[in-house]
């Protein structure tokens, strides 16, 4: 596998979708559940699930919140 390509090729069109929900901040949506995000994304829970723990070693709960933690920090700046 080329240096820098994901570890699951199969999770490159997920990526770009939450690229851009992230960019459109979809994570101030208040009691988000991973089952209204995976319907938005148009993908499943479990898959949803996988490529966020995957990619960014956490549960989507804790990522949501961080997430969130991380966009009222640049608001206090």
């Amino acid at each position: 596998m080329p240096v820098g390509e994901d570890a699951n090729p199969a999770f490159a069109a997920l990526e770009q979708k939450v690229d851009e929900w992230i960019e459109n901040r979809g994570y101030t949506v208040p009691a988000l559940t991973i089952q209204q995000l995976a319907a938005e994304l148009g993908t499943n829970r479990t898959y949803l699930s996988d490529y966020v723990n995957s990619k960014y070693s956490l549960s989507f709960r804790n990522w949501i919140a961080q997430l969130r933690i991380d966009y009222s920090k640049r608001l206090l700046i």
